[in-house]
């Protein structure tokens, strides 16, 4: 529509002038959109420079090492549940859901309260010890024979799964979210979910090899993918929630 169709669609009480000054908003305000929508895509580099290497660093250490400890956990659940009681199918699928229901949920439940409370990182940092000191404590545990050993390893489990709700399960949204201002969001984001495919897929090759060969040792070497995170993040102090992203003044390379 041109500015004369537009002058001509606009009532007829408006004042002396209201429609030209409409018209010259409305043109106005689509040469602007049409300059967005030219700009020059982003790089992918630029994740890599600063002042986002640092954040890249960590958010691609809990996109890769989250998805490979939740498969080893979640997805052989089942399995798991099954040498340690000695239970039917129909048993060890009830066991897995009530574990889930009552302690995943419970821990995703607290998650929302401490994203208030807490930052991020100290969230984070909490969640991967639990995990990994209920990684550690079900690889001492073994095979369990009596009741109190399979009574704490299915507690070990459930602990795991909670921590995995409030902790790492919720930050690793989070962090490349908030890690990026808007307008290299987008990469910053696909280039966390690229990661934590491969994490997952690593983690549907490898754990079943480790967990023919090792059987409960696999647990130990699952719990590097707890501690490594916390490495990171005590040496990279980035906080995601401490201010909007969206204020910084920094202008990438890749975008000028």
């Amino acid at each position: 529509m041109s500015t004369v169709d537009i002058e001509t669609a606009l009532p007829a009480s408006l004042p002396i002038g209201s429609a030209s000054d409409v018209s010259r908003l409305i043109n106005t305000s689509l040469s602007k959109n049409n300059h967005a929508s030219k700009q020059p895509p982003v790089k992918f580099r630029v994740l890599f420079q600063r002042p986002y290497l640092q954040r890249t660093l960590v958010a691609s250490v809990m996109n890769l090492c989250i998805p490979f400890e939740y498969t080893a956990i979640a997805f052989f659940l089942p399995s798991i549940l099954s040498q340690f009681l000695g239970a039917g199918v129909f048993e060890t699928i009830a066991a897995s859901l009530g574990l889930n229901v009552l302690f995943a949920l419970t821990g995703g439940l607290l998650g929302m309260r401490l994203a208030y409370k807490f930052p991020s990182r100290h969230v984070a940092i909490a969640g991967f010890a639990l995990q990994f000191v209920s990684l550690i404590a079900l690889a001492l545990i073994g095979h369990p024979q009596a009741a109190l050993g399979i009574g704490l390893a299915v507690l070990m489990l459930g602990t795991w799964l909670f921590a995995e709700g409030f902790g790492p399960g919720a930050q690793m949204m989070i962090y490349p979210a908030l890690s990026y201002p808007t307008s290299i969001r987008g990469t910053g984001v696909g280039f966390g979910r690229s990661l934590a495919g491969i994490g997952s897929a690593l983690a549907l090759f490898v754990l079943p090899i480790l967990k023919a060969r090792f059987g409960p040792d696999m647990f130990w070497i699952v719990a590097l993918a707890a501690v490594i995170p916390i490495v990171f993040l005590v040496l990279i102090r980035y906080e995601p929630t401490e201010h909007d992203i969206d204020d910084e003044n920094a202008v990438t390379p890749a975008t000028t």
